[in-house]
């Protein structure tokens, strides 16, 4: 069975981390966890963003996810897809030299590479975005159009092997690409 390396932080998402891994661990995949600055057995705390009245969403603490392997010795090389849940981890992943290079390495490989709403990010930290169609949270536009990218306003983009999503509203979109890009 094909394995999938989730690279996720502090204040992920919670239903971008908790919805594509139990999908995927219920179909049959081999699913790895990695954090900088984590351990194995390790755990991320994920984030619960509500609608609010402010002009952002608000915040709460969600559940506790395990670290499965250490982001300094993965052998990254060996994973048949990346996918980078968003939230707010990838305010402080998209600058880790580590991510950047494992990042980096599934674009240029062309191996499945699934983002979601942040982590647009980390895609443009790799420099390897120039002429790519993607999507992610209207606040990423500036940065997807600095790295040269081509952004679209939709739920879900597919471009070759990347798969984007614009956040929640596009989860399940991404998660039916991400599942045709793994047959």
């Amino acid at each position: 069975m094909k394995k999938i390396l989730i690279l996720v932080g502090d204040c992920v998402e919670d239903s971008q981390i908790d919805f594509p891994q139990k999908t995927l661990l219920t179909l049959g995949y081999t699913v790895d966890v990695a954090s900088p600055n984590k351990k194995p057995d390790d755990v991320i705390t994920s984030s619960i963003f509500e609608p609010s009245d402010l002009q952002y969403f608000s915040p709460g603490l969600g559940h506790k996810y395990k670290v499965t392997v250490d982001i300094n010795t993965v052998d990254y090389k060996s994973y048949d897809a990346l996918y980078l849940p968003g939230g707010h981890s990838p305010l402080h992943l998209h600058v880790n030299p580590k991510v950047i290079e494992i990042t980096k390495y599934f674009l240029e490989s062309k191996k499945t590479l699934v983002s979601i709403c942040y982590s647009v990010l980390t895609l443009a930290a790799t420099k390897s975005i120039s002429g790519r169609k993607l999507t992610g949270l209207p606040f990423t536009r500036v940065v997807a159009d600095l790295a040269g990218a081509k952004y679209e306003e939709t739920l879900c983009v597919k471009d070759g092997s990347l798969i984007t999503a614009i956040g929640n509203p596009g989860l399940i979109k991404m998660m039916e690409e991400f599942l045709k890009a793994l047959k």
